[in-house]
């Protein structure tokens, strides 16, 4: 039995030393273990890419509704109420945002929820912000 030199390219390369078919067919099926291994591999990698991502996701649908929950507090810091504010909040806020505005004499507690899609809405994720803001004096 022959030894086979592994340093130069392995089998394949022993094969073509030789040459006929059998080289082609050598390298045919290591190519074909190089795809198996990579689509075997291609789920674990993705799931990995995906997992990495989501918390800098959750990060950036936080920061909006933290922007969105002051914007509105200042709104209804200097207008007093919801009510009175020129043109509503509606503008203020991103899609799926709904805001609550809870008034307690002088104060003001604004919140606003940004309800999940996709992944955060499987598993019942929620972003939520809260924003409590002197009103102005003379607002109603």
């Amino acid at each position: 039995m022959e030894k086979i030199n592994t340093v130069d390219g392995g089998i394949a390369n022993h094969y073509a030393r030789d040459g006929g078919s059998q080289a082609k067919d050598a390298l045919r099926a290591d190519s074909g273990m190089v795809t198996a291994e990579t689509a075997l591999a291609q789920l674990p990698f993705w799931l990995a890419v995906i997992l990495a991502l989501a918390p800098v996701a959750f990060l950036i649908d936080s920061f909006a509704v933290n922007h969105a929950a002051r914007e509105v507090a200042r709104e209804v810091a200097i207008h007093g109420s919801v009510q009175e504010i020129p043109g509503g909040i509606d503008h203020l806020l991103g899609d799926n945002m709904h805001a609550e505005v809870g008034r307690d004499g002088q104060y003001a507690l604004i919140r606003v929820r940004h309800e999940g899609r996709s992944a955060y809405d499987f598993l019942g994720i929620e972003v939520q912000a809260e924003h409590r803001v002197v009103v102005e004096p003379g607002s109603p």
